[in-house]
This record gives structure tokens, sequence and C-alpha cells, in this order.
């Protein structure tokens, strides 16, 4: 078993909880831990702009309060998920599609988070299966 890695500087408490979790109840590939930085980062970075949209809303408006557009943030958010969700998708974390990109042989090498007694979906990951359903 390979040494635990510390999560990069600059995450947010809850992007390294998702790091030691992952980095626990997964094997890795050096190529894999860079995807993932990449997917902790755009997770990071969606909080703050989920942050700002519940600060400024979802709409642009005027001076004297008349809506202009969609708020900035809105596009931000949604382009901030894709960039998440595809390489949650495409490292194989908690989803059921098999043919995501990765080779059938390192499917074989991965082992996964602990089998539960509670049922399915209910292991540490499960807030994280529900986004990765969400093709949109």
């Amino acid at each position: 078993m390979e040494a635990v890695r510390l999560p990069p500087a600059g995450l947010s408490e809850k992007a390294k909880h998702i790091w030691a979790t992952i980095d626990e109840n997964f094997e890795l590939n050096e190529s894999e831990f860079i995807l993932f930085e990449v997917c902790v980062r755009a997770y990071d970075r969606l909080e703050d702009i989920r942050a700002g949209i519940d600060e400024y809303g979802l709409l642009d408006r005027d001076m004297n309060g008349h809506v202009k557009r969609m708020h900035p943030l809105f596009k931000a958010e949604q382009e901030c998920f894709a960039t998440f969700q595809r390489y949650w998708k495409q490292l194989s974390f908690g989803e059921s599609v098999l043919d995501v990109g990765r080779p059938a042989s390192n499917r074989q090498k991965r082992r996964g988070p602990p089998a539960r007694k509670d049922g399915p979906n209910t292991g540490p990951l499960t807030a994280f299966d529900d986004m990765a359903d969400l093709d949109g």
C-alpha cells in the first residue's frame, strides 16, 4: 500500500476531506492524482462561485432594479461543475457508467470503498454519487 498523500496547499476543509477519503479508499497512479487535484480544485471553485451566487443572486440588475441578464457567475458555475463532473467520472469515483475513457485493465486494479452493512449508497462518497448522476 502506498503512503498517504497530503492534500495540496490552498484547499478548503471540505476539499481536504474529499482528498483524504479518496486517498484512503482508492489506489491512484501519478497521472490520476494530477487529474484528482484538478477535480478537487474545481470543487473548491464551485463552492466559491455558489457562495457568490448566494450573495448576489442569479440575476444581474441595473440601478433601477430591472433585470439585465443572468449573473455571469451562473455560467461560471455551470462550467466549473462540468469540469468537476468530467474529471470525477473519468477517475471512476462513485458512478456506474463503465465506459468513461479509462482502459478496462485499470479497473481491475482499483479497490473501492469498503462494503457497508447499512446497504447501498451509504458510503462516505454518497453525496458525490448524486452529483455524478447529474448529466445536464
